[in-house]
């Protein structure tokens, strides 16, 4: 992987000083609005409550938010992913057996870099001498899930986005962006033939493979 493990959980303690300030930031900016096409190389992974990484996925993803449409290819499993949430309808291509899956995806979450109109402006930060903006906004249905989303101040890059549970006072879901590239291939959402040619019932997730439906969970 891109990160070891030490480094990314030694990166975790300043979320408390993120979620201390949160209320704190008063400004009058709006948040930026990027591509809604785009590319991205990318790290996620799900924290555990005694800070211990115990879900874990690296790949690239390709971003169509106009279209509400995602891809993800997997480097570990050889698993590729699309979702199109306005059809609601899922295919994961496992790329060693040739099998594809089908599956409902769950509501459509964050594809792009997006933003509520109940987010605030939490700090701008320097990385490697670029200008990069925090933003936080609440979970809709859940007051104490708070959702951090990094992007550069000028070009509106996404380079992070955390899930935090205020309560617990740490994340719970990291995403780390680089790599970024503002259009996508030609063929990033061509399905291979083993997909058209799958049934239209869709399986019930839980009945899918579980190497499957880890890369399913991880790409909401």
């Amino acid at each position: 992987p891109r990160h070891n493990k030490s480094r990314k959980m030694n990166s975790l303690i300043l979320v408390t000083l993120l979620i201390s300030i949160s209320t704190a930031a008063q400004s009058d900016r709006k948040p930026c609005q990027g591509p809604s096409q785009y590319t991205v190389q990318l790290f996620k992974y799900r924290v555990s409550s005694d800070l211990v990484i115990e879900d874990y996925t690296e790949g690239t993803k390709y971003i169509a938010d106009d279209y509400g449409q995602v891809r993800f290819d997997t480097a570990a499993t050889n698993v590729t992913t699309w979702i199109n949430y306005n059809t609601k309808q899922g295919w994961a291509f496992d790329r060693n057996t040739r099998i594809c899956h089908t599956f409902v995806p769950d509501a459509k979450s964050r594809t792009g870099n997006g933003f509520p109109d109940d987010t605030k402006l939490v700090e701008t930060k320097f990385i490697a001498g670029v200008a990069v903006d925090v933003w936080s906004f609440p979970a809709k249905a859940r007051p104490n899930i708070v959702m951090f989303v990094e992007v550069t101040t000028e070009t509106c890059i996404p380079v992070k986005f955390m899930i935090v549970d205020t309560n617990a006072g740490q994340p719970i879901f990291v995403s780390e962006e680089w790599n970024y590239v503002p259009n996508l291939p030609p063929f990033a959402f061509d399905l291979p033939a083993e997909c058209q040619m799958t049934r239209a019932a869709f399986l019930r997730n839980q009945l899918l493979p579980e190497h499957i439906r880890k890369e399913i969970r991880m790409i909401h």
